[in-house]
């Protein structure tokens, strides 16, 4: 079973289930919001695995950069859903399953994986940003090993 890696917009519907109905990651996420039907089944096998097993490897991963543009955004995307102190508590001990992924220098050479422009479906070319980008090359990260919960439609395989 693969890990999963969450952009920013789902990391925010993430931790708002975990502060809310998942019960600190002790009942099961539910398919609302901005997490598909895919990434709450994935979520929730992790979670449960690793309950079973502890040494269970898979992860729920985002990078160090989603929470900082969560925190720099707080209000447009955050919209009271949690509290910042809600948002420290799991930074300074997130459970066993999930894993915030450093933006550092091993990322840089999947970085530069990363296309600077994607072809639409409808024959338009845009940009990545570079955030996405670093939501991509978390993804790369991970040995093929890996799925990618985003809402972003330039980065949807």
């Amino acid at each position: 079973m693969p890990d999963i890696v969450l952009d920013t917009n789902t990391l925010v519907d993430f931790l708002a289930q975990y502060f809310g109905s998942a019960k600190r990651g002790q009942a099961p996420f539910q398919y609302e919001g901005r997490l598909s039907s895919e990434t709450v089944r994935r979520i929730n096998q992790i979670r449960q695995r690793y309950v079973a097993d502890e040494s269970i490897t898979n992860l729920v991963i985002a990078s160090s950069l989603a929470f900082a543009e969560l925190v720099r955004k707080w209000d447009n995307i955050v919209q009271s859903r949690f509290e910042p102190h809600q948002l420290a508590a799991f930074l300074a001990q997130p459970p066993d399953w999930f894993s915030v992924a450093p933006v550092d220098e091993d990322l840089i050479e999947f970085f530069c994986d990363v296309p600077a422009d994607v072809s639409m479906s409808n024959r338009t070319v845009r940009p990545i940003e570079w955030i996405d980008a670093v939501h991509v090359a978390t993804v790369f990260s991970r040995d093929d090993n890996c799925l990618f919960a985003t809402t972003d439609e330039r980065l949807r395989c």
